[in-house]
C-alpha cells in the first residue's frame, strides 16, 4: 500500500510528540532531564523539513517535503504540506511509524534506567541513561546522552524489534531554544518494515525549526513566547 509524502510527514510529526520517559529513578539528574523533556512537549515546530529514502525492492525512491504549522486542534499542532519533491512522491505505508515509536517508548519507560558517567559524545563528556526492554516478542533499548556540565539532553537513541511490524532505530538530536528549553531539533529514522506484503526499508531525516509555544488550554494566559 502506498501513501503520499504528506502522510509520511504526519507520521513523523506524531512520533516527535511522544510522552517523555517516566521510569522510576530517584537520581536527581534523571528527574531533571525528564522534567526538561516534559517542557519540550509544550512547543511545536513552525517548520518541518523531511527527506526520505524508501526502498521496497525495486530501487530507492527519494523524496523531500516541507510542512508548516497551520493551526492547533485541542493544543495539538496541525500541519499543512507546502512543498514536495517530486509532487507525486509516494513510499511504503509508514503511517504506523507513530504507533511503533509510542509502543517502543512505552516499554522503555517501564524500566529503571542505568547510569554511566564520562561517556563522550562529539567530544563532550556525557552521562548516559539506558534501559533495555523485552516484553513478549518485542525487544529494544533506549539510551539518553546528557551533557555532564549543563545537565541538558543531547541525544536519545531508541532501537527496537517488533515482529511483523519493524526493526529500527530512532535517534533524536536535541538543541537549546531561545528560552533555554530543550527541543528535538532533528530526528533520524532507520527502519526495516516487516509487515507482510509491505516489506521495505526506509531512512528518514526530519529537521524542525521556528518553534512556537503551545497555546494555553481554555484561553488561560501563557508566559511562553
Amino acid at each position: 500500500m502506498k501513501i503520499s509524502i504528506k502522510s509520511l510527514g504526519v507520521a513523523c510529526i506524531g512520533a516527535c510528540l511522544l510522552a517523555p520517559l517516566h521510569a522510576e529513578n530517584n537520581d536527581p539528574l534523571w528527574k531533571n532531564v525528564t522534567a526538561q523533556l516534559e517542557v519540550s512537549r509544550q512547543w511545536a515546530a513552525g517548520v518541518i523539513d523531511i527527506a526520505s529514502d524508501v526502498d521496497k525492492g525495486n530501487g530507492v525512491q527519494h523524496a523531500l517535503a516541507t510542512m508548516r504549522l497551520s493551526g492547533w486542534d485541542k493544543q495539538k499542532p496541525v500541519y499543512t504540506l507546502v512543498k514536495a519533491q517530486p509532487p507525486s512522491a509516494k513510499g511504503v505505508d509508514l503511517k504506523f511509524l507513530n504507533a511503533i515509536s509510542a509502543l517502543s517508548a512505552s516499554m522503555a519507560e517501564d524500566e529503571t534506567p542505568t547510569r554511566t558517567d564520562g561517556v563522550p559524545l562529539d567530544g563532550i563528556a556525557c552521562t548516559v541513561f539506558a534501559t533495555h526492554f523485552n516484553q513478549a516478542a518485542n525487544k529494544g533499548e533506549m539510551k539518553l546522552w546528557v551533557d555532564a556540565a549543563s545537565g541538558k539532553p543531547r541525544q536519545m537513541a531508541l532501537s527496537f524489534h517488533i515482529p511483523f511490524m519493524a526493526d529500527g532505530t530512532i535517534v533524536t538530536h536535541y538543541a537549546t531554544g531561545a528560552q533555554g528549553q530543550i527541543l528535538p531539533a532533528a530526528i533520524d529514522y532507520d527502519m526495516e518494515i516487516l509487515i507482510p506484503f509491505r516489506k521495505g526499508k526506509a531512512r528518514i531525516q526530519q529537521t524542525s525549526s521556528a518553534w512556537v509555544a503551545q497555546p494555553p488550554p481554555d484561553g488561560a494566559p501563557s508566559d511562553r513566547r
